[in-house]
C-alpha cells in the first residue's frame, strides 16, 4: 500500500528522511487541521498512515529500484485528487520529490542480518550506514541492522565496564 503522512513545515524534510522511504514526494501544503483532514480522507481510501518498523526493515532488502518506487509514488499521487473531496483540491500542488541523504541511498544496497537487542548485551561495531530508524553496524563477524526503536526505554551505557555479552546471532553451517 501507499503511505500518507503529515509534517510541520519546519520538519517537512527531516520527517520524511526519518521514515526512510525509497521514494517520497510532498503533494499538498495547508494548515495543520486541513492536512490532517486530507490524511484522514486518504487513509479511508486505502492509503495507510503507519507502517510497523519491522516491515520497514524488511523492505530494506527489497529488490525494488528507486525508479520503480518513484513510479509507484507518481501513480499514487496522481490518484489523490480523485479521492479527496473538491474542497481540498486547492491545497494540492505538483509533486516535490524528497531526496534521501546519500548515505541512506548507499545503505540500501548493504547485505545484513538483523541484530536482536537483548538484556545486558553490548552492541559494538563500526557504523557503516543508516536508513530511517535502522543503523548498520559492522564488526569482524559481519554486518548487522540495528532497529534504533528497539533501544527505547533501555538504559544505554556508552562504554560499559566488566564482562560483556555479545548478541546471539543465528549462524549457518557450510
Amino acid at each position: 500500500g501507499h503511505i500518507v503522512g503529515t509534517a510541520a513545515l519546519h520538519r517537512r524534510t527531516a520527517r520524511v528522511v526519518e521514515q526512510g522511504p525509497l521514494a517520497a514526494a510532498r503533494i499538498a501544503r495547508a494548515s495543520g487541521p486541513t492536512i490532517k483532514q486530507m490524511e484522514s480522507h486518504l487513509s479511508k481510501s486505502g492509503y495507510t498512515e503507519t507502517m510497523r518498523r519491522a516491515k520497514k526493515t524488511a523492505l530494506l532488502q527489497s529488490s525494488m529500484t528507486k525508479e520503480e518506487a518513484r513510479a509507484l509514488v507518481w501513480e499514487a499521487a496522481s490518484n489523490v485528487s480523485d479521492l479527496l473531496p473538491e474542497e481540498f483540491h486547492a491545497w494540492l500542488h505538483p509533486l516535490e520529490w524528497v531526496e534521501q541523504p546519500e548515505w541512506a541511498q548507499a545503505s540500501r544496497s548493504l547485505a545484513f542480518q538483523e541484530l536482536p537487542v537483548q538484556e545486558d548485551t553490548v552492541i559494538e561495531g563500526d557504523v557503516v550506514g543508516a536508513v530511517g530508524h535502522v543503523l548498520f553496524l559492522e564488526d569482524e563477524t559481519g554486518r548487522y541492522a540495528l532497529d534504533m526503536g528497539s533501544l527505547r526505554t533501555r538504559v544505554i551505557q556508552r562504554n560499559p565496564e566488566g564482562p560483556v555479552a555479545r548478541p546471539t546471532v543465528q549462524l549457518g553451517l557450510f
